[in-house]
């Protein structure tokens, strides 16, 4: 994600059984996220969603939750739903949950993670990583607390730092030095759980069941990826895509869907899709592509629109209570429309996806200039346009269907 300047504006969208969407409004479409302080606001770098509940990290590297706690998600200490943001508690080793005698406010976070029901940081240190919640590695824990790491693999593999965290529904991905992969799906750090890529990564995702990454040699890989167009089998890494020397980057994942899009570097100009919920089709290039949950989200930067498509059981869309599916098109999104027609110098920056909510994230047009006035000076050995490609997987609901 884009570091985030301080003239922000947050909208949410979806049901508030928990709080999450930091407004009272359940009318299906976006509204402001007015619990969030100006002080806040100032300060904030990076916005995670899990399934009912976000972290919010600061430049200070200071942590603050929001939502659904009922498996201690949100690392505040207790598993009582959060109102409003709370800052995140912190258990230097694992005691038993009833001696608080160790338990302080989180500093010096460097990233955050957010899955179903867990959330992981990575401290400044690069090698401490700190997990709350409920997943493959913790159960019903309320404070964050260390992973423990095996020494032994760390000397083997002569590992140095971690490079990304990542969360799918739940398991943890923690990837050391852009080559070594743990991928948490069971309760261990053996060596069977690691992988030595054969090239450096260069960009990793979460995914619902899996991960998916894209190699510095352009290949793409997906693992555990349940897709009617990516035929993989279940706990296996497989290349499903060579794009060598073609500049593959800027993965989006929802990750507690498998919905995925990424960028790459392309003489022509299309977007091509797949998937079940969106046929095949081609797009311009103009327009940045979000996942969600249910669909996607695709803002066409050149006329500053935003357009839904999929299926918003939980309002997740922000197209109100009486749109349902929108499966067979898109649909430009009303209230956001209106606040950009409004605000001509605000651009959508980010939308980060839960499961029944949605955050939209907006700031002053000039800030998000001056990044791809950056972007493009550090992308422009590719000497090519940057196009979408999207690979949309299933969606299966709560009853286990598609």
């Amino acid at each position: 994600m884009h570091p985030l300047s301080q003239k922000l504006q947050l909208f949410s969208v979806g049901v508030n059984n928990n709080c999450q969407l930091g407004h009272k409004n359940v009318d299906g479409y976006f509204h402001p996220m007015k619990i969030l302080s100006d002080d806040l606001l100032s300060d904030l770098e990076k916005v995670e969603c899990g399934r009912s509940h976000s972290l919010f990290k600061t430049k200070s590297g200071k942590i603050f939750a929001l939502g659904r706690n009922c498996h201690g998600q949100c690392g505040v200490g207790n598993f009582e739903t959060v109102e409003k943001p709370t800052r995140c508690l912190f258990m230097e080793s694992n005691e038993q949950h009833h001696n608080t005698t160790n338990i302080r406010p989180l500093l010096n976070v460097h990233d955050i993670a957010c899955g179903w029901f867990h959330s992981l940081i990575l401290l400044n240190d690069l090698q401490t990583v700190l997990i709350t919640g409920n997943s493959t590695f913790c159960k019903d824990q309320p404070v964050f607390q260390p992973l423990q790491i095996k020494k032994d693999n760390i000397k083997k593999y002569n590992l140095q730092q971690i490079t990304h965290i990542k969360c799918g529904c739940h398991h943890p991905v923690i990837v050391y030095d852009n080559r070594f992969i743990y991928s948490l799906k069971l309760k261990t750090f053996d060596v069977d759980t690691i992988q030595l890529c054969k090239s450096t990564i260069n960009e990793i995702q979460a995914t619902e069941y899996g991960y998916v990454m894209v190699l510095k040699n352009g290949q793409f890989y997906v693992n555990n990826v349940h897709s009617i167009l990516l035929q993989t089998k279940n706990n296996e890494t497989t290349l499903v895509r060579d794009y060598s020397h073609q500049g593959v980057y800027q993965i989006r994942v929802s990750g507690v869907s498998s919905n995925l899009n990424f960028r790459l570097a392309l003489e022509n100009s299309q977007t091509k899709c797949f998937g079940k919920l969106l046929d095949q089709f081609t797009m311009q290039s103009n327009y940045e592509v979000y996942p969600c949950y249910y669909g996607f989200f695709f803002y066409d930067t050149k006329q500053r629109k935003l357009y839904a498509k999929g299926d918003s059981d939980d309002f997740i869309l922000g197209l109100g209570r009486n749109t349902r599916n929108t499966a067979d098109k898109k649909v430009l999104v009303p209230l956001i429309n209106e606040y950009l027609e409004n605000y001509p110098f605000m651009e959508i920056l980010d939308i980060r996806p839960g499961c029944d909510f949605t955050i939209l994230i907006l700031r002053e047009k000039e800030s998000k200039e001056i990044d791809k006035m950056k972007s493009k000076m550090s992308n422009a050995c590719w000497n090519s346009k940057l196009v979408d490609i999207q690979l949309i997987t299933s969606v299966i609901d709560n009853h286990g269907t598609l």
